[in-house]
């Protein structure tokens, strides 16, 4: 049993099976549309003679028509045909390339490892200050050695943020100019 059956057409009288998209040699006709792709030559409609300036001898069908609407809500209709239209003008600046991927990914690498930095030495000077708090709670004595010990620990603290968001702000200024030369060139 078959489950695709050709449509046969008034061109199909030959006996070995060939039909109106074959010529006399048993292959499909076949032809290439602009983008090179091949597709299946259209039969002129009776009645129609082929375009004299198409070597092909195909006969242009006319654009496709929308399908009929009118069961619908015509705002969803109108909103959903807006959508379209917006989503395919911005083909070319919604696609990514892989210059840009790799690009994207560097810069969010060199951000997360700096994100890193700043979390391990903020947990070191946390681990840091709890000693320290232990010590000046043992007495008076040890509390006045432990005042520069805390001033150092903000010091480094102070420097890892100061770190990140050089590397944050040095990452996203490189990869803009990267992003900007690779859509210029």
């Amino acid at each position: 049993m078959a489950l695709f059956k050709r449509k046969k057409t008034a061109d199909t009288s030959a006996s070995d099976g060939s039909s109106a998209q074959e010529n006399g040699k048993g292959e499909p006709k076949l032809s290439r549309d602009a983008s090179g792709r091949l597709k299946p030559q259209s039969e002129p409609h009776p009645g129609e003679e082929p375009e004299t300036g198409n070597p092909s001898g195909n006969v242009p069908r006319p654009p496709k028509q929308a399908p009929v609407t009118t069961a619908l809500n015509p705002k969803i209709v109108q909103s959903v045909q807006l959508a379209n239209t917006e989503t395919s003008s911005y083909d070319l600046e919604l696609a990514t390339t892989p210059p840009e991927m790799m690009v994207g990914q560097v810069t969010g690498l060199a951000v997360q490892d700096a994100q890193n930095y700043m979390n391990a030495v903020m947990q070191i000077a946390l681990a840091a200050q709890a000693v320290a708090i232990k010590k000046a709670a043992e007495g008076p004595v040890e509390e006045a050695k432990q005042i520069p010990f805390l001033t150092q620990i903000q010091g480094i603290v102070d420097h890892a943020v100061k770190v990140y968001g050089t590397v944050s702000e040095t990452a996203g200024t490189s990869s803009k100019t990267v992003f900007s030369d690779l859509k210029s060139g």
